[in-house]
């Protein structure tokens, strides 16, 4: 009897050795915009759901909110083009999608807003309603060359953000908060009369700073990680195991120094004090490299990851439109080598180069 029980005790710390040693699945991503069909009814949402399982993908990231609209419920925005009448992506894509193992991330572009040429016509519009929160260059513009953005320097509309985000995450069973177009258009940007009020205010200047001020670039580069950091308190406190990420700028070459990146620099994102103060959980770079041709630019940036990354997961972006299958494979398994956690796929949109980039990602 006694060295029955021993053989059960032996077998029971053996066992759960071996399953404590069972490592995460690697993170397997893809982007799913709201600018094309991929989530619009329920035969979009199981065909993309479908596709995504031939490719092992376990985590999509649904583009909830595009131009200050809504692909779900809301009572904040108005419902987003392409949308069936009635119909609410994530209410039912979240269950199904967990019945199959994959995550579901809210996907919300921050701070741009608009996209079209023209303003938009309905005068409830974040635009129209409060053109005192936009985003303004040194020369008075309020477009950048992709679109309208709201100011980060404007406290205002960084509480409106917030009150967004936290709305998703009270409403949905998400598994992740993941947040885009969290910068400035560039380093031009940022002279909303509210941001320079506040700058002013709290630097005891009263000139209008050039765009390479150091204090100034300094001052939005902390209003950008101001709301990084509400959100993830917000996110957390409603949904403790919702992941909050965000996807960052690799434009340019990855510089030995951080602060010589474009990223820091330009788009005034300081994604790497993010990961180092437990803002976010993981990151999301846009290593968007066509490999045939910038091969080394893109393991650079996989390097210049493992520098700066601070211990937490990166999950690299790969950019389907300018790569073929072949090569798409080729950097989804240098990601996963470079032991940074995994990678994300832009975009996986219903059409011929999902089909064939599933088929690819399938015998990977």
């Amino acid at each position: 009897m006694i060295r029955k029980l021993l053989f059960v005790s032996a077998l029971l710390i053996c066992s759960s050795s071996a399953f404590a040693r069972v490592p995460a699945p690697i993170f397997h991503g893809a982007w799913v915009t709201a600018w094309t069909e991929g989530f619009f009814t329920p035969e979009q949402v199981d065909e993309t759901l479908a596709a995504a399982k031939q490719a092992h993908i376990n985590n999509l990231f649904i583009q909830v909110r595009k131009n200050a609209d809504a692909y779900y419920k809301s009572d904040l925005e108005h419902s987003g083009a392409g949308l069936e009448e009635g119909f609410d992506p994530l209410d039912y894509i979240i269950p199904k999608a967990h019945k199959l193992g994959i995550k579901i991330h809210a996907w919300v572009n921050v701070y741009r807003v608009w996209t079209a040429p023209n303003p938009p016509s309905d005068i409830e519009h974040i635009v129209n309603a409060h053109p005192e929160w936009l985003n303004v260059n040194f020369a008075g513009q309020n477009r950048s060359a992709d679109g309208v953005y709201l100011d980060p320097g404007c406290s205002d509309a960084r509480i409106y953000i917030l009150e967004v985000i936290k709305d998703i995450v009270s409403r949905y069973k998400v598994d992740g908060i993941h947040l885009d177009y969290i910068r400035y258009p560039g380093k031009e940007w940022g002279y909303s009369e509210n941001a320079l009020t506040a700058w002013q205010k709290v630097s005891n200047r009263t000139d209008r700073p050039e765009p390479t001020d150091p204090d100034w670039s300094d001052w939005r580069r902390a209003q950008v990680t101001a709301l990084v950091r509400s959100i993830f308190i917000a996110v957390r406190s409603v949904r403790p195991k919702a992941l909050v990420t965000a996807s960052t700028i690799c434009w340019g070459n990855a510089t030995p120094d951080f602060e010589d990146t474009m990223a820091y620099a330009d788009a005034l994102q300081n994604w790497r004090k993010w990961m180092s103060a437990g803002y976010l959980d993981a990151i999301a770079p846009m290593n968007y490299q066509n490999h045939a041709k910038a091969a080394d630019r893109f393991c650079g940036w996989l390097d210049g990851f493992k520098r700066w990354k601070a211990k937490r997961p990166v999950y690299v972006g790969l950019y389907a439109q300018v790569n073929t299958p072949e090569d798409i494979v080729k950097q989804a398994k240098l990601s996963e080598e470079s032991g940074l956690g995994g990678w994300v796929l832009f975009s996986f949109n219903k059409g011929e180069l999902r089909d064939k980039m599933a088929e690819a990602l399938a015998g990977k």
